[in-house]
């Protein structure tokens, strides 16, 4: 594992932890936080109807800045 200290102080982003290989098929691997509740796009997609615009866009201005 090479380890890049990626880090954000925001809660919506995973820290990264460094990127690693696969010996199998040499395909590299980013090694993430874990997210406890799933994917973003699950996330959205499970409770689409359920999240207001505003809640949206304030996810997606905290992803921008990072």
């Amino acid at each position: 594992i090479i380890s890049y200290g990626i880090t954000s102080s925001n809660d919506f982003i995973l820290q990264c932890y460094g990127i690693t290989r696969d010996p199998n098929t040499n395909n590299f691997i980013i090694v993430l936080e874990f997210a406890e509740d799933g994917s973003l796009h699950k996330d959205l997609m499970l409770n689409i109807d359920e999240i207001t615009w505003q809640t949206k866009l304030e996810r997606l201005y905290y992803i921008a800045s990072g």
